[in-house]
């Protein structure tokens, strides 16, 4: 038997992602101008969520999971930072050349980080960048 509250998640969850569909399909007629275009961006958005959550999730998952076994060390968590940022601005940059606000590219890879192990940057130093003489 179901639970109210893990119904009520599921709803709220379904409400939010539909809520963010037709945002992303008034955004695309906006900037498109006739109703082809726009579908075709809202298509090629979806296109790039699906891909993310088909091919590249499950690649992520394992790098974490790759991550947490080599005992933490300091390389390969600096390692999987820069890949964590380089496809948050990838997924972002992807979706504003369609036309779209790069947030919903940020907002689409928030939805591919592993829930059950989410990678742990907290302890994370970064060398600075540059040096005074």
């Amino acid at each position: 038997m179901l639970c109210c509250c893990y119904f009520s998640r599921i709803t709220a969850a379904l409400n939010d992602a539909i809520a963010w569909c037709l945002l992303i399909l008034a955004i695309s007629i906006a900037n498109a101008g006739d109703l082809i275009t726009a579908f075709y961006v809202f298509l090629c958005v979806i296109g790039v969520g699906l891909g993310l959550f088909f091919l590249i999730k499950p690649i992520f998952a394992e790098l974490v999971i790759i991550a947490e076994k080599a005992d933490a060390s300091p390389l390969l968590k600096g390692n999987l930072f820069a890949f964590t940022m380089i496809l948050l601005f990838l997924c972002s940059w992807t979706l504003a050349l369609l036309g779209v606000d790069a947030i919903f590219g940020a907002f689409l890879f928030g939805l591919i980080i592993p829930v059950s192990r989410p990678p742990d940057f907290s302890t994370l130093r970064c060398p600075p960048s540059s040096t005074s003489s």
